[in-house]
């Protein structure tokens, strides 16, 4: 049986009701587990979430603080892979720029040590001053890369900024839209709860029916239905 039957839900994430064995139809999703959230809810039943948990019943605020927490594990687990995404394209992006630099400054490096090794010594009059003349003008093509490797640089850094610009604006916007999209989340799985375990009017005798069976839910999961 695949993970996705075994749990009780679709493999396309979507919810499934699990029915016990009294026929009743009981709150399901994939941030719930029954026995987890028992025990959650013992630990954390003081903390106050953003949801107002006062319309729903005991259990029905057992299971959605439970499964608000839950819910919240996978958004954090899901920004912090965002936010590491944008780490990363932004040292990619450094590191372009670093290797660039130095492809500017290896070129003015290798120009500069062969003026060096241009030696007029040991030369006649005329060749050093036909070999000097010749250094000086590899001299001014030097100055003139020089002018040109600061430009170069400039257009890296440059390029640099608006790269990283452009990566914390797109990360931004996917990180609205990671918590736009829980947001939602959070609301349907705090509907479909308070669908079910509203809390009971004055007089209304309860919330007869609503305690979930833990066994026969496991024995249903055994005889592979879900």
């Amino acid at each position: 049986m695949d993970k996705s039957k075994r749990d009780g839900f679709r493999s396309d994430g979507a919810y499934r009701a699990v029915i016990n064995s009294r026929g009743l139809r009981h709150y399901a999703s994939p941030y719930y587990d029954p026995v987890k959230a028992h025990e959650y809810y013992e630990e954390h039943k003081k903390l106050k979430g953003k949801r107002s948990s006062a319309a729903l019943s005991d259990e029905g605020k057992e299971i959605w603080r439970y499964t608000k927490d839950q819910i919240t594990e996978h958004k954090k687990a899901d920004l912090k892979t965002s936010n590491e995404s944008k780490k990363q394209s932004i040292e990619n992006h450094r590191a372009e720029a670093k290797a660039a630099r130095e492809r500017i400054s290896a070129r003015l490096k290798q120009l500069q040590a062969h003026i060096k090794s241009i030696s007029t010594k040991g030369l006649s009059k005329e060749e050093r001053a036909r070999v000097s003349a010749e250094k000086e003008k590899l001299r001014e093509n030097y100055r003139a890369e020089s002018d040109a490797a600061k430009v170069e640089r400039e257009q890296v850094a440059a390029k640099l900024k608006g790269a990283c610009e452009a990566t914390r604006v797109v990360f931004e916007l996917a990180k609205a839209g990671i918590n736009s999209s829980y947001e939602e989340t959070y609301q349907n799985e705090y509907d479909k709860i308070l669908a079910e375990y509203a809390k009971p009017e004055k007089g209304s005798g309860g919330s007869k029916g609503k305690n979930i069976d833990s066994r026969a839910l496991e024995q249903y999961k055994k005889r592979g239905l879900m």
